[in-house]
């Protein structure tokens, strides 16, 4: 199963319609391959998959933030959409369809420790001092 996601600018239909073009060139390689597009964000190194990626030029979260942590991570393989042809990516998919992710596995359990965390730091008020909720519609 080859899942292709991007986020909901513009430039997403275009990265969606080379992915589809790149699908038959994957068929020759891997004739039991499914293709799934995407529209939206992903988090594909939580999942332990390997993915090939596009950062979207000019967009500072993309080119550097988010480039710059999966570089770090050694997670996935950074493509240009503006050079990069359906041929490119069906290469790059077919390459790392049998690979192992080599990054090590990411905490899936940030809220549960960032509320624990906050519980921590709370004080409960005295039952005197409770504020009462007002019923939704009720006049303050």
């Amino acid at each position: 199963m080859i899942l292709c996601s991007v986020g909901g600018l513009a430039v997403g239909a275009d990265l969606l319609r080379l992915c589809a073009a790149a699908y038959p060139h994957i068929l020759e390689h891997v004739k039991e391959a499914r293709m799934v597009l995407v529209c939206g964000p992903l988090e594909l190194t939580a999942l332990r998959r390997p993915f090939v990626y596009f950062s979207l030029e000019g967009q500072v979260e993309q080119t550097l933030t988010v480039a710059g942590r999966l570089a770090r991570q050694g997670a996935g393989e950074r493509r240009d959409n503006r050079t990069t042809t359906p041929e490119a990516v069906a290469d790059a998919v077919t390459r790392l369809l049998p690979t192992v992710p080599a990054w090590p596995s990411i905490p899936a359990d940030g809220a549960k420790r960032a509320a624990e965390l906050i519980a921590t730091h709370l004080v409960p008020n005295p039952p005197s001092e409770r504020v009462e909720a007002w019923p939704i519609g009720a006049p303050c």
